[in-house]
Order: C-alpha cells, then structure tokens, then sequence
C-alpha cells in the first residue's frame, strides 16, 4: 500500500507540473515515455530558449492571381542577428535571395539560378562558361577562351572533367576590371562585360 501511496504522490505531482508546463507554453513529449519530471523540465527549456515570434517575423500571405506564396521564409530561416557570419543568415534561401546579382546597373530581368553562365552572375568572376565547343572563363586578368580536347581523370576513377592544352586571355595593358557582369541574355546566349572603377569595359 505504500509503495501505491508513493507511486500515486508522483503522478500526481508530474501531472501537476505537466499541466505548468502547457499553460508555460512549452513543447510536451507524450507521456507515455514515462519520463522523469526533470526530462520535461529540459524538453521545457530547450523549446523556450529562442526569442518570442514578432509580428513581422511572420511570412505574409502574397496573392498572384489563383495562386499565392509567402512573403518570406519561416523564422527558424530567417535572419539571425545574434549570431555572427554566415550563420546569421539562417538557411541559403536566405543567402541567396540576399546575395549581389552581378548584372548591369538598373537591370531588372529576372536572372536564370541554373544556367550554364549562372556562375558569371553570382559571383565576382565566372567559372567555366561552356559555351561549346569553347569553354570562356572572366578572371581579373581579362577573358580566357579554351578549347578543350582532352579528358583529365581523377586517381580514383569516379570523376573527370575535360581539359585544354592552353588557354587565350584576352586583355589590355593597364585595364584592371572589378568585376564581370551580364549585361544581356536570352535562352541561348549571353552577353557579359569586364568594367573598371571608372565604368569602361
């Protein structure tokens, strides 16, 4: 009978700090755990530790014609401003609808995010832009223009990537570019340009 009592005592108390924990708004795992108090009292802790939503932390509802889409991602996405670097800016939907598109100024096109010249607008300078047969990479030097014939193998067989004896660059005594950017595109094709700090290219 005792051992009843006792038994009874302690479902009673962690019955009544349960119902503590809900009014405290706090994220309760099932009681059939059969957890001690002290496990919903960590579960309480760790569910509370980040700040209270604001209300404009809460995506929008946004309206185009029969369809919709949120306004933003959801907070746990968002941006962080208590932590520091890259970490502060949540996830990279975040990074990237942030990001520096470099196109011209007072271009407003929307810009492809898969494409094979997608590289030459997110970032400073391109990658290789395989523009068959010849592959064209921006670099600070100017523009490198190859023609790869020739397939370079990795030592453990499982990639490979295609190479060119040599590569062109095409440049200018003393013109030193900032940054390339696009400046006109279709489906096919682009069109991008080198300027300098005085915004000749």
């Amino acid at each position: 009978m005792k051992a009843d009592g006792g038994r009874r005592k302690a479902e009673g108390r962690t019955a009544l700090l349960l119902q503590a924990l809900r009014r405290a708004g706090c994220f309760i795992l099932s009681s059939a755990f059969r957890l001690p108090p002290s496990a919903f009292v960590f579960a309480c802790a760790v569910a509370t530790a980040g700040e209270s939503p604001l209300p404009d932390d809460i995506p929008q509802v946004v309206q185009v014609g029969a369809g919709s889409y949120a306004s933003r991602p959801p907070r746990d996405q968002n941006k962080r401003p208590w932590l520091q670097g890259r970490a502060g800016w949540g996830d990279d939907s975040q990074i990237y609808s942030n990001m520096r598109l470099y196109v011209t100024p007072g271009q407003r096109r929307p810009v492809p995010s898969t494409d094979w010249w997608t590289s030459l607008v997110s970032s400073r300078w391109s990658g290789d832009l395989w523009a068959y047969p010849a592959v064209v990479r921006a670099q600070p030097e100017g523009i490198s223009v190859a023609l790869p014939r020739a397939w370079d193998i990795a030592k453990d067989g499982k990639t490979a990537h295609m190479t060119a004896p040599s590569r062109l660059v095409v440049s200018a005594e003393g013109f030193s570019p900032l940054h390339a950017e696009a400046e006109d595109w279709s489906d096919w094709l682009v069109r991008f340009r080198l300027p300098d700090a005085q915004g000749r290219a």
